[in-house]
């Protein structure tokens, strides 16, 4: 099963996978968006209708460094699952909708606990966020990749503090997550965060959004 789903993702973005050699499988060479989309979450979480702004951070970076039958995935994923009252709270029932951020969490050279940027012009320049999101609707059994994010650390000399910028954007940044017309529709956000070309601690927010 596993092999039929690599061969699936593999056909659709030009990848080979689970090809015979002399009657012997090859391992699947997966690129980690597609890990990724195949890997189990680290964390799932249902959006009730009287939903509250939550984060859930990785609480270290052991993430980057695991691997499972699927490929090599090596980012922080959480499902958001949203039914067709998340977010919808009486008596208005408003259009329900989330959003999901992913990004850093609790870097060593932030300013505070849980910080998320850092504080020093060296660590700022050498800090990289990969994102990737996917949508699995309510009846479906595969991930679809709905956008993809690559952001890095830029200093600011004058202002002598780091800005993290969006370097190439396929709309990955964060996720717009309506409430579904029926079931359960599954919204994945994974992110991987690199300093110094060590993994970091990773974390996803769900907040609401803004106003209208």
């Amino acid at each position: 099963m596993v092999c039929q789903r690599l061969l699936l993702f593999a056909a659709v973005i030009g990848v080979q996978a689970c090809e015979p050699d002399d009657g012997v499988p090859v391992p699947p060479v997966v690129p980690p968006e597609v890990a990724c989309a195949l890997a189990d979450p680290d964390t799932i979480f249902f959006v009730p209708q009287d939903f509250q702004p939550v984060t859930f951070p990785s609480k270290g970076a052991e993430y980057y460094y695991e691997s499972g039958e699927q490929g090599e995935c090596g980012y922080w994923i959480v499902d958001i699952k949203m039914d067709p009252v998340s977010n919808k709270p009486p008596p208005l029932l408003s259009p329900g909708e989330v959003i999901i951020k992913p990004g850093p969490y609790d870097l060593p050279s932030s300013a505070n606990a849980g910080g998320t940027i850092p504080a020093i012009e060296e660590d700022c320049n050498r800090l990289s966020v990969r994102t990737f999101s996917y949508r699995r609707l309510a009846g479906e059994s595969d991930f679809t990749t709905i956008g993809w994010s690559q952001s890095d650390g830029s200093w600011q000399a004058s202002e002598r503090r780091c800005l993290l910028l969006v370097s190439k954007d396929g709309q990955g940044v964060e996720i717009r997550a309506p409430a579904s017309e029926s079931g359960w529709d599954t919204y994945r956000a994974a992110v991987r965060v690199l300093l110094r070309n060590s993994g970091q601690e990773a974390e996803v927010r769900v907040i609401h959004p803004p106003p209208k």
